[in-house]
Parts: structure tokens; sequence; C-alpha cells
């Protein structure tokens, strides 16, 4: 992955996300461009919102791909918060080891590619939340 263009968040409740990225490094070597956050006991959605957010506006002008375990979960609610203010983001739920060494056995140049992959190729496995909300939005303006 080109670290000016992309980065990778993996959001968990607790452990999940940092032992994803362990475990990817065994297998495929660091990982630099790729992100893991915790949801800790007592977080709450505000206090996960703020870890993205430090992440973002670290480095407003790279796009970030955020995968976080559940659809439904904080990790998921604050990355979809997140959507209604940022345009560089694209958030899918339900991320697991084989996607996790499939992205990064490809070279992705532009958010917009990535996407559309894991659209086309992970769609059973991954719910894609920017067009949750997009479908949403669409059904709320009629």
């Amino acid at each position: 992955m080109n670290e000016q263009t992309i980065k990778v968040i993996l959001a968990s409740h607790g452990s999940f996300a940092t032992s994803a990225l362990a475990t990817l490094a065994m297998i495929a070597g660091e990982q630099p461009d790729l992100i893991a956050l915790e949801l800790n006991p007592g977080d709450g959605l505000d206090d996960f919102y703020k870890k993205y957010e430090t992440i973002i506006l670290a480095n407003p002008e790279i796009n970030y791909l955020i995968l976080t375990d559940i659809a439904g979960g904080t990790p998921s609610n604050a990355a979809t918060q997140l959507l209604l203010k940022y345009q560089n983001l694209q958030v899918f739920s339900g991320f697991n080891l084989p996607l996790l060494l499939d992205l990064v056995t490809n070279k992705w140049q532009r958010l917009d590619e990535i996407t559309d992959y894991i659209s086309t190729n992970w769609s059973l496995y991954l719910t894609n939340i920017n067009t949750k909300i997009k479908q949403r939005d669409e059904q709320n303006e009629y």
C-alpha cells in the first residue's frame, strides 16, 4: 500500500485488532500503513470517536480505510459518525485475517480501488457502512 495515499485502521472490541495485526506481521511482515485500535472496558462511543479523530487529524490529507469487527458495535458506530464529518473514509465491518492478507498483497493507489475490490470480492463477509448510510439517506428523502 502506498502510505502517502491510504492508511488502514483496524478497530475492535478488546485486543482483536491488535492481535490480527500482530498475526498479519508474522505472515506478511510489518505493515506500517495499518493501525490497530482497541475498545477497552469503560470506553464509550465518544472515547472511540476521539481515537479515530486523533489519527485522522494527524494526517487529514490521507485516505482511510476503517475495518471494524462487528457492524453495530461501538467501533463501527463511531466510524459511522466519522462519515458525517470526513469525506476521506471508507468503513467496512466484519474484518478477518484472510481479508487483511488479501489487502496487503495487492498494491492499492486509491481508496475507490480498494473499496470496489472489497465490495466485489468480500461482500458476503463484510458490511459496507458507507453504502448503508447512503441507502438510508436516500430512503429518508422520499
